[in-house]
């Protein structure tokens, strides 16, 4: 099959659908699994919803199954290509739509490439969407950075409106001793004054234009600092993964909730 001749159905259309978007190994699958751990000790339910590719993609069903297996175990997910998750808070309310997308939404070789359809299908459906967009310290060269801002503002012209949010995600903080003070705290000036030498246009694209706003509130976006863990290559070959401490998907869960309920 080919990926244009992919649809989708999202059951319900007042649900957000929270969207990461990031280029290939930027961490949107791992962020995912984080959180979705986070959430379960938390008497959250999360869970694939399997109408949303037809019951003959079997490819689909076979990450269906294989998610929560998936989601306990050590090594990297074996999942691959597309999955829609819902999320239910402890008294079974359904709260919002986790989407999962195998790849990226950015080529660095072709910043300029179309999206698939069903990712149109996707973004155009009644659904608010809360888009969270990653950026990591030390990633790729200047002007692949600078194309990537520039694919994120396209993609903030496009699919703006009143229904939709979006929260800067800057992932892979472990990666830079600066960034973690004593006693696990982050220094988030330092992980904000970062991002914005690397990406110096990135907060222009989120800049609020009224003017009593703008000047307590400037950007009508939020940087969460993030990481999902620890990857160690194993002398078998294999990945072992150590999740990162509950801080990181707690924010990110808070930041979220807190978003989607005031869109």
């Amino acid at each position: 099959m080919y990926i244009d001749d992919i649809q989708v159905t999202i059951p319900y259309q007042k649900i957000p659908i929270i969207i990461p978007f990031g280029p290939e190994n930027c961490g949107k699958t791992m962020m995912i699994y984080r959180l979705c751990r986070y959430l379960y000790t938390k008497g959250y339910q999360v869970n694939p919803v399997r109408i949303f590719r037809p019951s003959w993609d079997q490819h689909y069903q076979f990450n269906c199954e294989e998610f929560h297996e998936s989601l306990w175990k050590s090594d990297l997910p074996n999942t691959t290509g597309i999955l829609l998750l819902e999320v239910k808070d402890p008294k079974g309310y359904l709260i919002c739509y986790l989407l999962d997308v195998d790849g990226d939404y950015f080529d660095p070789n072709n910043p300029n490439a179309p999206y698939p359809t069903f990712i149109h299908q996707i973004i155009h459906s009644p659904n608010p969407k809360l888009f969270i967009y990653f950026v990591e310290p030390d990633w790729a060269d200047r002007i692949t950075r600078e194309h990537y801002v520039s694919s994120i503002n396209r993609w903030q012209m496009h699919f703006d409106s009143q229904k939709n949010t979006a929260i800067i995600l800057y992932n892979k903080i472990d990666k830079q001793p600066q960034f973690i003070l004593p006693n696990n705290h982050v220094n988030y000036t330092a992980v904000v004054q970062d991002c914005q030498i690397l990406y110096p246009r990135l907060f222009d694209i989120f800049r609020r234009n009224v003017p009593l706003i703008r000047w307590f509130c400037p950007y009508k976006v939020k940087l969460i600092p993030f990481t999902s863990g620890i990857f160690n290559l194993t002398k078998q070959g294999t990945v072992h993964y150590i999740p990162s401490i509950d801080m990181f998907p707690e924010q990110l869960w808070k930041v979220i909730t807190k978003t989607i309920r005031n869109s």
